[in-house]
């Protein structure tokens, strides 16, 4: 599975084409569940804590970041799939079967 294909599932505008064929093989709630090539979501985090964990998942080799619109903070020249709302996203992946 692809960047490209969760941001498809998520019906959701993404970031720069780039990062389309970015693999993804896994997804994790939490920083320290990340392994090489998963897709990270911050679930229940905000402000320095969100950008820090964020970044420790990063660091563990997540391969991209799901991230509210118009939340400030989201890292720089990755992978970043925008939605409206964490929950509803991981809710979806789930129960679409992506992982």
């Amino acid at each position: 599975m692809t960047v490209f294909d969760v941001a498809k599932c998520l019906n959701t505008k993404k970031f720069v084409e780039a990062f389309d064929n970015q693999t993804i093989s896994g997804v994790a709630i939490e920083a320290k569940d990340v392994k090489f090539n998963y897709l990270y979501i911050p679930l229940n985090l905000s402000g320095t804590q969100r950008m820090k964990e964020t970044y420790r998942a990063i660091a563990k080799g997540a391969s991209a970041v799901l991230w509210e619109k118009g939340v400030p903070g989201e890292p720089e020249d990755f992978a970043i799939i925008y939605v409206d709302d964490l929950k509803r996203a991981h809710v979806k992946l789930i129960n679409e079967h992506m992982f």
